[in-house]
């Protein structure tokens, strides 16, 4: 069952997604739902996020053990999201979006659980972006930064039903990394010598 309602909550958004809508997609009986969630379906909903997350950590473990820089786990990263993207007919978004939109901050239990979930995340990055001696602190706002853009590229390739802003999106992250952190290379300039 959380498996299904991540999924419609992916695709029609925590509003839009019913009980009714979860069992069906899960093929569960109709008891099992208030059986399993006594907490309702916030409940559902926080276990949801909690798979989102999960998920997501295991396929960047993946990424991280491809590629040892940061560069190369962007743009691999944006490059899965872009193909799911395309894959799903660009019917799904972010699991997370797709509660914090229809809740936050009507509920204050959700609201706060998108932003435990949303900060749970973005440490995770961080942790994998401090690398070529940045620091957390910069790792933190790099990986703040690339949720946000990750977040409104899904939205502009489900409007557009083209992933070209999420490659767009990765590209660029890349790039501002590459100009903020990657090592530079120094020059020492020798003065001809006269003599």
């Amino acid at each position: 069952m959380i498996e299904a309602a991540l999924s419609l909550f992916q695709k029609q958004g925590y509003q839009g997604t019913s009980w009714r809508d979860v069992v069906k997609e899960a093929g569960t009986p109709w008891g099992s739902a208030h059986h399993f969630f006594p907490g309702g379906k916030e409940q559902l909903a926080t276990e949801a996020l909690a798979l989102f997350l999960r998920k997501f950590k295991e396929r960047f473990e993946g990424i991280c053990a491809e590629h040892h820089d940061a560069p190369g786990r962007i743009t691999t990263w944006f490059e899965h999201m872009a193909v799911d993207m395309e894959v799903m007919g660009f019917q799904a978004g972010c699991g997370v979006a797709g509660v914090a939109l229809d809740t936050v901050p009507m509920s204050a239990s959700l609201s706060q659980l998108c932003s435990d979930t949303m900060d749970d995340w973005a440490s995770y990055l961080a942790g994998k972006f401090t690398l070529e001696a940045v620091s957390p602190i910069k790792a933190r706002g790099f990986a703040e930064m690339a949720l946000t853009m990750m977040e409104g590229a899904l939205v502009t390739s489900r409007i557009y039903r083209n992933a070209g802003s999420l490659r767009e999106t990765g590209a660029f992250l890349v790039r501002h990394w590459e100009l903020q952190y990657s090592p530079r290379v120094s020059f020492s300039v020798i003065p001809p010598s006269f003599s």
